[in-house]
């Protein structure tokens, strides 16, 4: 029986391992290949919060009132839904007392133009079906007013007549007085050729002579009447245009202050009708109602105090993330996105790409942190409140920052 070592190998066992040597040293290489021209994405992977496109709308009070009606929370609300009444009973009050007084002007501006004008009284057709009240007043006042002046007017005149008829009867009386005082002057100068031719005695001139006299005295008395009297006619005559000229500007003061005071009433009366349509206070939009905490059906507010929110119905979701500077790298405008929303499963895995980065400044007044940057991804499927999504919720959020080839990773993982 032969040794053992002296046997031969059994037959094909040399030919069976160099195909695996083979085949395992194809495969090295093809990884060796694979590896030195491969690529991967690299991405940067961040958590983002699901917000609405349109902005939340926040309500005021329009003035400071008490709230008679709210809306509650969750209430669907259409554009021009009302979500909250204010009680308008003082501005409804306010309203018809200045309507009043814009009536009560018109009304005595044209009973004014009237008694300016010399003529009965034209009110507009307006003011006559609004406030016929204020018309019967104002006709009533201008007839009243009406009949008073002319009861001056005719007072002057008889005054004015009787100054007249005094002046004529003193100047009559004048004439009497210088006839007479012409008579005795006439006889005087006839007797004194007698006397002087002695015929009639000298004594008997003395009764003429103070009868002259006498005539004299009482035409220079008469004289000094007549004067005053027409010092009277005169002062009757301007006391009536001095009392008509007086009425007329008085008139003219009134109306110009009439005019002015219904100018201010009118001006006020817009302002007034805007504030009672603003009692009823409506959403912009069509959305969800939802009143701020501490604001109730009668509670009393504030004018400009915030009353309710609505969350616009209309427009899509879109995703914001908040990173800092230091990991964002070459983050920017029109990156590449995978986007998982939460709770989706494989149907809530959708692309899209990064639209803004905003840094947030030193001062910034909301909750951003100075030098934060927010981000803002958009998905190229537009996402509405009818997928089931609502603002709040958290999607995670892959940005493609590039691509690197897979031989520089290692090269960079073992660099020292």
């Amino acid at each position: 029986m032969p040794a053992p070592s002296d046997a031969a190998p059994p037959a094909g066992a040399g030919s069976g391992a160099g195909p695996l040597i083979a085949a395992i040293g194809a495969l090295v290489l093809g990884g060796a290949m694979w590896i030195a021209v491969a690529e991967f994405d690299e991405t940067l992977r961040v958590h983002a919060r699901l917000e609405y496109e349109q902005p939340e709308l926040t309500l005021q009070a329009p003035f400071a009132g008490t709230l008679v009606n709210l809306a509650s929370q969750g209430t669907p609300a259409e554009a021009g839904a009302v979500l909250a009444v204010l009680d308008a009973g003082p501005i409804r009050s306010a309203l018809a007392e200045i309507s009043a007084e814009a009536w009560a002007e018109a009304a005595r501006i044209a009973r004014l133009e009237a008694e300016a004008a010399g003529r009965r009284p034209v009110f507009p057709a307006d003011l006559r079906r609004e406030a016929p009240d204020l018309v019967a007043a104002e006709t009533a006042l201008w007839a009243a007013r009406t009949e008073e002046e002319a009861l001056r007017q005719r007072l002057a005149e008889v005054e004015i007549a009787q100054a007249d008829h005094a002046l004529a009867a003193l100047i009559e009386r004048e004439a009497a007085a210088s006839e007479a005082l012409a008579l005795v002057a006439a006889e005087r100068a006839a007797r004194a050729p007698l006397v002087a031719a002695g015929i009639v005695a000298e004594r008997s001139l003395e009764p003429l002579l103070r009868s002259e006299a006498d005539r004299r005295g009482d035409r220079a008395a008469l004289g000094a009447e007549i004067e005053r009297a027409r010092a009277a006619g005169t002062a009757a005559r301007l006391r009536a245009a001095t009392a008509t000229e007086a009425r007329r500007a008085a008139i003219l003061a009134d109306l110009a202050a009439a005019r002015s005071a219904r100018a201010r009433a009118e001006a006020r009366l817009p302002a007034l009708a805007a504030l009672l349509g603003s009692a009823e206070v409506r959403s912009p939009v069509a959305g969800m109602a939802a009143p701020l905490r501490g604001v109730a059906t009668g509670s009393v507010v504030a004018q400009g105090q915030p009353l309710v929110r609505i969350v616009p119905a209309e427009g899509g979701l879109l995703l914001r993330a908040r990173l800092d500077p230091a990991v964002a790298g070459d983050l920017r405008p029109g990156l590449a996105a995978r986007i998982a929303l939460p709770g989706a499963g494989q149907s809530g895995r959708l692309t899209g790409r990064v639209d803004e980065i905003v840094t947030a400044p030193a001062t910034d007044p909301g909750q951003l942190d100075a030098g934060t940057l927010e981000v803002t991804i958009i998905t190229d499927r537009p996402l509405g409140q009818d997928h089931g999504l609502r603002a709040g919720q958290i999607a995670e959020v892959a940005i493609l920052t590039g691509r690197r080839r897979v031989t520089d990773y290692l090269l960079g993982e073992m660099a020292p």
